[in-house]
């Protein structure tokens, strides 16, 4: 008969999840379950890949630390700021040049416009 520590211990043992393909995605699940957002892997995986593993890794320590009301802005927040400071412009992407409407520019102004018929030829 087996001994009750090995039942036991067999039974708590973890099996390694098997989407896990990378260190980075075990620091994506490590903090989505800390935040306990679990559905939102993907959110914090795009934010590990901004700004590398061995900064995200320090980022959550610190965050961990803090006595922060609400963990996971701060943790987004500081995201942010290594982004804005790693490229050395603003957070983010840059906005996308203006265009003209099409259909502005294909109508009269008020001036162009003939609007008597003696004023057309």
């Amino acid at each position: 008969m087996d001994k009750i520590g090995k039942l036991v211990s067999s039974r708590l043992e973890r099996k390694p999840n098997v989407r896990l393909h990378s260190d980075i995605h075990a620091l994506a699940d490590e903090i989505s379950s800390y935040f306990g957002e679990r559905g939102r892997f993907a959110m914090y995986l795009g934010a590990i890949k901004r700004i590398g593993a061995a900064r995200a890794r320090s980022i959550f320590a610190e965050v961990k630390q803090s006595d922060a009301r609400n963990p996971r802005k701060l943790f987004f927040w500081k995201t942010k700021v290594q982004t804005a400071n790693k490229d050395g412009g603003p957070a983010g992407r840059p906005l996308p040049a203006r265009r003209k409407s099409a259909k502005l520019t294909h109508r009269k102004r008020p001036s162009q416009m003939k609007l008597w018929p003696s004023e057309r030829s």
